[in-house]
Parts: C-alpha cells; sequence; structure tokens
C-alpha cells in the first residue's frame, strides 16, 4: 500500500513535510554537451520559473482574491497567511486563506525548482507521485475498510497539462501541473466529492491564470 498523502509533504499547509530520498540534481534534456552549457540551460529554467510568478512577487497568497474565494465558497476572506520554504531541491510557497467560516478555508500549495546547485525538476515529483505502477494500483483495492482505505486517485481534464484529484469521502485535495510549476488546492467544507472538485477546478483556474 502506498499513501499518496504521506509521500506528498506539500499537502497540508502550514504541516511539516516529509522528505523525499535520493534527490539528485535533474539536468535539461537539451544540456548534455559541456558543463557550461548545462548551467547555462539551469540558471534559464530558474529565471523563467521566476517570470512565471510575474504577478504575484513570489506570494502565493496574491494568486486568489477575496472576491475569487466568495464566489466560489460563499464565504469573506479573513487572513492569509503565506510560508515558503525548500524542500527536495523544490522551492514550496504556500497560503492558507481563513475565511469566516474556518471550516471552509482554503490552502493553496504552489511547487517550484528551487534556484540553488540541488533545484530538481518538478515534473520528475509529479512523475514519481502519480505515475509509478504501485500508485496506479491503489486506486483498485477496494477490499479494506472505508475508513482505511487510502485516497483514491482520479484523472481530472480540463485544466493544466495533467491533473488528479486525490481523496475519499472525509476530502482531499486537486493536484495540477503546469509546465513546470505544480499546485495544489484544498478547500473545505461539508461538499460532496464532486462539489469539492468543481469549486477546486474553479479556484484552481483562476490560480493558472497568473502562471
Amino acid at each position: 500500500m502506498i499513501y499518496v498523502f504521506a509521500a506528498v509533504g506539500w499537502i497540508v499547509a502550514g504541516c511539516p513535510g516529509t522528505e523525499t530520498a535520493g534527490v539528485s540534481k535533474t539536468q535539461h534534456p537539451a544540456a548534455q554537451v559541456t558543463d557550461s552549457s548545462t548551467t547555462a540551460v539551469n540558471d534559464a529554467a530558474v529565471v523563467l520559473q521566476k517570470v512565471s510568478l510575474r504577478n504575484t512577487n513570489g506570494n502565493a497568497c496574491d494568486l486568489l482574491r477575496s472576491s475569487d474565494l466568495r464566489r466560489v465558497q460563499g464565504e469573506q476572506l479573513k487572513d492569509a497567511k503565506p510560508t515558503d520554504r525548500v524542500e527536495g531541491g523544490l522551492h514550496v510557497a504556500q497560503c492558507f486563506y481563513s475565511l469566516g467560516t474556518s471550516s471552509k478555508s482554503v490552502a493553496l500549495t504552489l511547487m517550484m525548482r528551487d534556484g540553488g546547485p540541488n533545484g530538481r525538476d518538478p515534473r520528475d515529483f509529479w512523475n514519481e507521485t502519480f505515475h509509478r505502477d504501485k500508485v496506479r494500483r491503489s486506486v483498485e483495492k477496494e477490499s479494506e475498510p472505508e475508513e482505511e482505505k487510502e485516497a483514491a486517485i482520479e484523472a481530472i481534464r480540463g485544466i493544466g497539462d495533467e491533473a488528479f484529484w486525490s481523496g475519499n469521502r472525509f476530502g482531499g485535495a486537486l493536484y495540477i501541473l503546469k509546465g513546470n510549476t505544480l499546485v495544489r488546492l484544498s478547500i473545505g467544507g461539508a461538499d460532496n466529492q464532486e462539489t469539492r472538485i468543481r469549486k477546486s477546478k474553479a479556484l484552481a483556474q483562476t490560480v493558472l491564470r497568473h502562471l
């Protein structure tokens, strides 16, 4: 059994992430001629990554406005708390949007390549998380009690380059790959899973317009 939530240390805003083992520097496919060309390409990738957040000043809390949250969750924004860290060669920017009803609050996480020497391609992390055979097999496990069953993974169409919903009837989150940025959105409330997915997609579309 593989626990996707445990494998993805960035899924809960403000909670400590799990360290990714075997992290190594990933070179751009085009940068295989000389060390200098590798450095140039990787540096360019870092610059482009920063440009992708040009409208946010690097702050994940600038990606959603109070009006966006009110439109989807029906609640006024009370506070937005950003956090920022480097983990496993990835730059992790998070924001926890506190709403009038705390149980309806929203957590947003972005993962990008860190600009340091051990920066890692977020697509590698994505493939390890969502495209391993045993992750796929976990979706087919139906024999465990509902309260013990791990979150199922469902492909979501029509958003980003690729997207998955990981959750069960108790909750879940929408994961989106867009270019070289990974996005995770989790919304609170008592809605069923279908409604949670629809609302998460609506907020994610707003986020992706800035990337």
